[in-house]
């Protein structure tokens, strides 16, 4: 059974409109192998995403306590003897499943710890009133925000985090904000 969960994805403003969205089949290849890779004992947690026409999005999931998770989103990653160790900043996640609020908590002050990003702490300081599981993502532009397949792409990972945890609570639809 898939876990329900909110998802919010803050973004700057933008004009540009939204791409038409993947075709479902390739949201469920995306989660199958989300899932398989997640699911492999290792952190952080390290997927390589490919789609047609689309360049190449990784994504490197730290673990905080076993429960909760800090997601870099990538595009054009430099991988090396199958690790990933590079590429451009795309996006940050917070995956807070709400099952050890000290985790969450942790994992919420490491990333705003890292001031060097902008609108780090607004982010964070909204990602502490949100009810769990969510997903709570700062994307570094708004074409990231709107990028189709970057949005598949968190969306199963993040069905596929709070699953691996039971992590129950309402199938909410992604709920963006944008900042000046």
């Amino acid at each position: 059974m898939e876990s329900g969960f909110a998802a919010r994805v803050f973004a700057p403003k933008g004009t540009q409109s939204k791409p038409p969205p993947l075709p479902d089949e390739f949201k469920a290849q995306l989660a199958i192998i989300i899932k398989k890779e997640l699911l492999k004992p290792h952190d952080p947690a390290q997927i390589l995403l490919e789609a047609p026409n689309q360049k190449p999005l990784a994504v490197s999931c730290k673990f905080v306590n076993h429960t909760a998770g800090i997601a870099t989103w990538l595009r054009n990653p430099i991988v090396k003897d199958g690790k990933i160790i590079n590429g451009e900043g795309h996006a940050i996640s917070l995956l807070l499943t709400g099952i050890d609020k000290s985790a969450d908590d942790k994992a919420i002050d490491i990333v705003a710890s890292m001031t060097e990003i902008r609108g780090v702490k607004k982010f964070t300081d909204e990602a502490r009133k949100e009810l769990r599981p969510i997903i709570v993502t700062l994307c570094h532009n708004f074409e990231i925000s709107i990028d189709q397949f970057f949005v598949a792409s968190m969306e199963m990972f993040a069905q596929a985090f709070f699953d691996q945890f039971g992590a129950q609570g309402d199938k909410r639809e992604f709920d963006r904000h944008t900042k000046g």
